[in-house]
């Protein structure tokens, strides 16, 4: 049904986002990067990719009103360029602004993700020459002490939006996606670790774009607690995002949003969301709910995975309040969407460190003392224990603090 609904839609036309929007509002201080990777020249094209940088110069000058002169577009970049035009940007006094669409790998050394320059080759020993980090992008927007706002419609699984691999018969390293980001900046990536990020033809744009851009109109004001105040915040356009994507047909992506998800993205005179009636692909107004008592992380997290909170704990996991069973993975998810919650899982890992090294060392001494009979192997060997059992206390707590972000406040 939703694939009929979607092709009746195609047919009919996607709301546009590549008609500028005059907001009225102004931002003098920033400064953008926007690039647009299309053509490659030793990889597959990326379908699309330019006319997305163009649309989001236009929303950054139109809509969030950024200088025209302080936004630089590239749709046709090595490493050295990207990286020298993001520097020049990073003496913004407001917020720096970096868009990328193209290819992404990651890294065979470590699994960081590696945005590639348009000259990169098929082979995997040279990704990382002409590869940029994000980390390293985000190092040099920041540099100056600017906040940055990071935007990324590119997939790092070794495979372009239409599936195919970008170098035939490579086994890629699988992704590492940080959890954290520099206090005060937002990263925005199309999708998870082992997700495509794919193309959105009847829009003419990457489906994460396409979505984006629409949210950034004024399409996700309200999204969170359904009071439309002229405002999209970086959590609004990540729930929006989600729930545009499924109802697009596309159900296999999920962005993920990291950073200062209350950064107000656009705001001024934004354009109303499209009713679901007009246009049946996209989601419909159902709002999140705010609730008292619970962190509003944790609320929109949880309406993205359709989960009605209180989440209620037994012998066998958790159940959110309609009996449905969460997934492990998803409860992860949620509870790593608060800043308590990720707090108590760096704790935990902190533990296991600990837990680990001080029993290995106590029952190493331990059992060299009794070997060689010697009671000097007794103090490391007491020490290690001590510290085996201040990790598992470490363990526990911050299991407490993990999973009591899951409760009311």
């Amino acid at each position: 049904m939703l694939a009929l609904l979607a092709a009746a839609a195609f047919a009919a036309g996607l709301p546009d986002v590549d008609e500028p929007l005059r907001t009225g509002a102004t931002a003098p201080d920033d400064t953008a990067v926007v690039v647009g990777l299309q053509d490659y020249v030793f990889l597959p094209d990326v379908p699309h990719a330019a006319d997305d940088a163009r649309a989001v110069e236009d929303f950054l000058v139109s809509t969030r009103g950024v200088p025209p002169a302080q936004v630089r577009r590239l749709t046709q970049a090595g490493k050295e360029q990207i990286l020298a035009a993001v520097e020049a940007a990073s003496h913004a006094k407001g917020t720096v602004w970096v868009y990328l669409a193209g290819h992404g790998v990651a890294a065979p050394s470590n699994g960081e993700r590696l945005f590639l320059g348009d000259d990169a080759r098929q082979d995997p020993a040279a990704f990382e020459a002409r590869g940029i980090a994000l980390s390293e992008l985000e190092a040099v927007a920041t540099a100056k002490g600017a906040n940055v706002v990071l935007l990324v419609d590119a997939c790092f699984n070794g495979q372009a939006r239409d599936g195919s691999s970008v170098a035939e018969g490579t086994r890629f390293a699988v992704p590492v996606y940080a959890s954290e980001v520099a206090e005060g900046s937002v990263l925005f990536a199309a999708s998870g670790p082992d997700q495509l990020a794919r193309p959105l033809d009847a829009a003419g744009h990457g489906a994460f774009t396409y979505a984006l851009l629409g949210a950034l109109r004024g399409w996700a004001d309200g999204e969170i607690d359904g009071v439309v105040d002229g405002e999209v915040t970086a959590q609004e356009a990540e729930v929006y995002v989600q729930r545009a994507l499924p109802a697009l047909g596309i159900d296999d992506q999920r962005p993920e949003l990291r950073g200062a998800t209350g950064r107000v993205l656009s705001s001024g005179s934004l354009e109303p969301a499209p009713e679901l009636e007009e246009v049946s692909v996209l989601p419909g107004r159902t709002q999140v709910v705010a609730m008292p008592g619970f962190d509003p992380d944790l609320v929109a997290a949880a309406a993205i995975y359709e989960l009605q909170l209180p989440l209620q704990r037994g012998t066998f996991g958790y159940k959110d309040a309609n009996k449905q069973k969460v997934k492990r993975d998803t409860l992860q998810k949620l509870i790593k969407s608060t800043k308590q919650g990720r707090k108590g899982l760096r704790q935990q890992a902190v533990g296991l460190v600990l837990t680990s090294v001080g029993w290995t060392t106590g029952m190493g001494f331990g059992m060299a003392a009794l070997i060689a009979e010697d009671a000097n192997y007794a103090i490391p060997a007491g020490g290690g224990v001590v510290v085996g059992i201040g990790g598992m206390v470490l363990l526990a707590s911050g299991d407490a603090v993990a999973r009591g972000s899951l409760d009311p406040r």
